[in-house]
């Protein structure tokens, strides 16, 4: 919520992309509804002197939407189309271990697009780091 407050986003898109993701793709989209600051009349005091603080005036709550998506499949799956990425979050992607193959899902990546990787050690971190770096 905080994400789409900054940024005054209408709609959060979170697309789960992988093999690890249920058989059975899903979609859930729910509304997430922003607070208003608060209305309170307080005093202040300013050189000695008591006055009292201007009311804020409230700002009337947006609605926002959040849609979670789930597709089990690889990133790179040719002829299925995705959404392009604001952020990619890799979790636990272990680019140098050499039973994956990332470059048909790495070339879809937009250059220039944020991204998060977690691994599951420094070192893996390190080395995952190193290969996006050397790209």
């Amino acid at each position: 919520a905080d994400l789409a407050e900054t940024e005054d986003l209408s709609t959060v898109n979170l697309i789960f992309v992988g093999p690890e993701c249920p058989k059975k793709d899903f979609r859930v989209v729910r509304t997430i509804s922003t607070t208003s600051e608060s209305d309170d009349d307080d005093e202040g005091e300013c050189g000695g002197k008591k006055r009292k603080r201007p009311k804020q005036q409230k700002k009337k709550p947006k609605r926002r939407r959040l849609v979670v998506e789930t597709h089990r499949r690889g990133y790179d799956a040719n002829g299925r189309a995705l959404p392009e990425a604001d952020v990619v979050v890799f979790f636990n992607p272990g680019f140098t271990c050499t039973d994956y193959e990332w470059d048909g899902a790495l070339g879809r990546v937009k250059a220039g697009t944020p991204f998060l990787v977690t691994t599951n050690t420094e070192m893996e971190g390190v080395a995952d780091c190193q290969y996006l770096l050397e790209r």
